[in-house]
């Protein structure tokens, strides 16, 4: 099963990354192809789990360990989605009022997460 994805992570930024979570996408999407490949129904939300939490477990080990998941869970299940405090990789679905608009913004400089968690 050959795989060929172009990710431009940094297009529009001046070649700067900007951090929007396309690696945990890739992450999502290539376990996903491989399950589906394999006969995995990711329509079950059990198998989607499964897939989330090995998405999560490849992500956060190429972070040196760190990271809560949200972009894989986001990448994973989509929506919106908050984490329960009790539980390291449970994420839920929620809705948004209709009055709340998000935005964003380029602060003008790249991050890295690892580096910022470290500290």
């Amino acid at each position: 099963m050959a795989l060929s994805a172009v990710i431009p992570s940094t297009s529009g930024s001046g070649g700067r990354k900007l951090g929007l979570g396309s690696s945990a996408a890739v992450t999502a999407a290539v376990i996903g192809y491989h399950l589906a490949g394999a006969g995995v129904d990711l329509g079950d939300e059990r198998q989607r789990t499964t897939a989330f939490r090995l998405g999560c477990d490849a992500h956060r080990a190429a972070q040196g360990g760190v990271g809560s998941g949200g972009d894989v869970a986001a990448a994973s299940f989509g929506g919106t989605l908050v984490k329960d405090a009790g539980g390291r990789d449970l994420w839920t679905p929620i809705g948004v009022p209709s009055w709340l608009h998000v935005g964003f913004f380029d602060a003008g400089a790249p991050a890295s997460t690892r580096s910022l968690i470290e500290e």
